[in-house]
């Protein structure tokens, strides 16, 4: 996403916002989604005067992986410093329950490539509070040389950032509209106290 004008002559006119907002855009730009044992429902709705029935699923699920893929220096597992935040009724009403988030490990696909995942759950108290307009927030950053409190992404504007991407938990598809759990989600560049509003959305 091109930066507009304005913003980009104010970026020019500070380097190291300039190189911040470069390697925003070349070191990791989606996160995939992954359920663990997703629940699923399926019920037949009548056709009227037609009789065409119409199958509905849908599908949950509380615990998922998150894949990253970086620049080969980012791929250190103890460079990982994660975060993911459950809504009950979506980001924008607020509300953030923090969720149960593991280690990261690396991982490989099956041309040999690296890989970051991390696994991450909804609370047991929160598990039947999940609806199908529930969301989750996970922000990420990389700590890239803790003498130096450098991280990745790199301040912008004075600001420490996260990399934060949002899903759902849970998809209804019934008919030509099909929605899945597995997701492909563009990343967002933000503090992570504006990443969990709904202002960066």
């Amino acid at each position: 996403m091109p930066l507009a004008d304005e913003d980009f002559h104010d970026t020019l006119m500070n380097p190291l916002d300039a190189q911040a907002k470069l390697f925003d855009y070349i070191v990791c730009k989606q996160i995939a989604f992954t359920p663990i044992k997703p629940e699923e429902d399926s019920y037949q709705s009548s056709g009227g005067h037609y009789g065409i029935s119409t199958t509905t699923t849908i599908r949950s699920a509380h615990r998922f992986h998150a894949k990253m893929v970086f620049s080969r220096f980012f791929s250190n597992p103890n460079q990982v410093e994660p975060y993911a935040y459950f809504y009950e009724e979506g980001i924008k009403n607020g509300n953030p329950v923090k969720m149960n988030v593991k280690k990261a490990e690396k991982i490989y696909d099956s041309q040999g490539g690296e890989a970051l995942q991390v696994e991450f759950s909804v609370p047991r108290t929160h598990r039947d509070k999940i609806r199908l307009h529930s969301e989750v927030l996970f922000a990420v950053r990389l700590h890239i040389d803790d003498t130096y409190s450098m991280h990745f992404p790199y301040p912008l504007g004075g600001e420490e950032r996260f990399l934060g991407a949002k899903m759902r938990v849970k998809t209804l598809s019934a008919g030509l509209y099909q929605s899945s759990l597995d997701q492909n989600k563009e990343v967002v560049f933000d503090t992570l106290a504006e990443l969990k509003t709904e202002k960066p959305w």
